[in-house]
């Protein structure tokens, strides 16, 4: 999500820069293409994470709101990235306002900072639920251990002095 954040903020401020000039130059094009890539890939790779993982969730309602979630912020990021193909790649005049551009992928940004906050929030409260239950169990495991030195150590204590 990291990653797909800072590549959507560098495809907007290129963006941003290619209508402001309102003027492409072969530079600006290969790298806003480049970028365009690097998005489609992270997005993809986001997807992928997120459906292999997404069963971790144990709450049914909290996975439907994380998957509706994804779904609309991968929605949001095809209209940004056709936005930006048919606006600033394939057109030759550039008639896009910059405003517009720049909230588009200020939305995503917003999104996925959003979402990335709440995901987080799930995967700390099951790794600290996780950890209780392991502590649970290392401590219960200590005890009996404890309670077997302390029998066997008892019946020796009480063997010993009845021998006297």
């Amino acid at each position: 999500v990291l990653n797909l954040i800072e590549n959507i903020g560098k495809l907007r401020a290129i963006g941003v820069k290619i209508i402001n000039k309102k003027i492409k130059n072969i530079h600006d094009t290969t790298e806003l293409q480049y970028y365009v890539e690097i998005v489609k890939s992270y997005t993809g790779n986001f997807n992928r994470e997120f459906d292999k993982y997404s069963s971790l969730i144990e709450d049914e309602k909290e996975r439907e709101k994380f998957l509706n979630l994804k779904n609309r912020l991968a929605k949001d990021i095809d209209y940004f990235i056709k936005l930006t193909e048919e606006e600033l790649l394939n057109q030759e005049i550039i008639f896009i306002e910059p405003k517009y551009f720049f909230e588009q992928g200020d939305d995503i940004i917003r999104s996925e900072n959003i979402f990335y906050n709440e995901i987080f929030q799930v995967l700390d409260d099951y790794i600290s639920s996780r950890i209780a239950v392991v502590s649970k169990t290392v401590l219960r495991e200590k005890l009996i251990r404890y309670g077997a030195v302390l029998g066997v150590a008892s019946f020796i204590a009480y063997k010993s002095f009845s021998l006297f």
